[in-house]
């Protein structure tokens, strides 16, 4: 391992450089065993606290490699960007948050968490409902 020197610190151009990388063609290869199209990855922070103003704080990552503190949900591609779109939204709810708060008694939201937490089904959102939320998401 190299460290940065006070030269280094002074410059700045200087950019540090991970010391662990994931082989890009090591992500390529996993997400192609299970057939994962998108060019994101939908994941949730692991690791909380009852400080924090959120408890399952979710998001979409690039295609790239992660560690075991963002867990990853690979829902049915069938479904579609605009669903996938509302899956997100029901996970970042607030009203997910509360029920999150009450069942976790530690500082991992674990994947045993996750499904037990209350996400409408597909079939639950009608068109409207569709619109309305892709167009709040970001």
């Amino acid at each position: 391992m190299i460290r940065a020197s006070l030269e280094n610190y002074a410059d700045p151009s200087f950019e540090v450089s991970p010391y662990y990388w994931v082989p890009n063609d090591e992500v390529v290869a996993r997400l192609g065993i299970i057939g994962w199209k998108f060019n994101w990855l939908m994941g949730w922070k692991d690791v909380t606290s009852a400080t924090n103003e959120r408890t399952m704080i979710a998001g979409v990552v690039p295609r790239t490699g992660v560690g075991n503190n963002l867990p990853l949900m690979f829902p049915d591609q069938k479904l579609g960007p605009s669903l996938l779109v509302c899956l997100l939204a029901c996970i970042s709810s607030l009203v997910l948050d509360f029920v999150a708060r009450q069942k976790i008694g530690g500082n991992h939201v674990n994947f045993f968490y996750v499904e037990q937490f209350p996400i409408l089904r597909p079939a639950a959102f009608s068109s409207a409902d569709i619109a309305f939320i892709v167009l709040r998401v970001r």
